[in-house]
């Protein structure tokens, strides 16, 4: 299935799709049959039919795509990990008993619950963690970091309908720089 779509100052743009017989996405083509804009991405799946992988490439190829992103789930089927290529970066999630997303690799870089950075990844660029109400994540197990948020202080009301509360974040491109790229924007 290929779609077009005019683009102003670009003209048309092609975008194709592949679906195996179950309806899951299982390739993107965009610009096929121009091999300077063709850009092809595939989709591997779990046994529970979760998506399991992404690879890319330029060419429409599968022995010489590149891993782009490879994902973990946790037993009850929320994103656990995301690793991004081949040991770039990971991205472990932290999820609340209702599902809500409590963390993305923690906003204490040297707590990482993947380890990155002292097992082949490369250490963290960038943590968060969500705040709903006080003391909203419990550990009951041993070797598991806690995500420590700003849950502490009286400046806001704690929520428990979902809504969040407060925020925590890092980033290795600094406060200085992120308000630059921010205000850019």
């Amino acid at each position: 299935m290929a779609f077009f779509r005019y683009i102003t100052g670009l003209g048309y743009k092609r975008m194709g799709y592949t679906y195996d017989i179950s309806g899951k996405l299982t390739k993107t083509i965009y610009q096929k049959g121009n091999a300077a804009e063709t850009f092809v991405q595939y989709y591997t799946y779990n046994d529970n039919q979760r998506i399991d992988s992404v690879f890319s490439n330029t060419v429409d190829n599968t022995t010489t795509r590149q891993l782009q992103a490879h994902y973990v789930y946790s037993l009850t089927g929320q994103v656990k990990r995301m690793k991004l290529g081949s040991q770039l970066q990971g991205l472990d999630y932290t999820h609340l008993l209702d599902g809500s997303l409590k963390a993305i690799s923690i906003s204490d870089r040297t707590k990482d619950p993947g380890g990155d950075g002292a097992n082949g990844f490369l250490p963290d660029a960038f943590g968060m963690v969500l705040d709903y109400y006080a003391n909203d994540y419990k550990k009951t197990r041993t070797g598991i970091n806690l995500p420590k948020g700003v849950n502490t202080g009286t400046y806001a009301t704690d929520s428990y309908n979902g809504q969040i509360k407060a925020m925590s974040w890092f980033s290795l491109m600094g406060a200085k720089k992120l308000n630059d790229e921010i205000k850019d924007c």
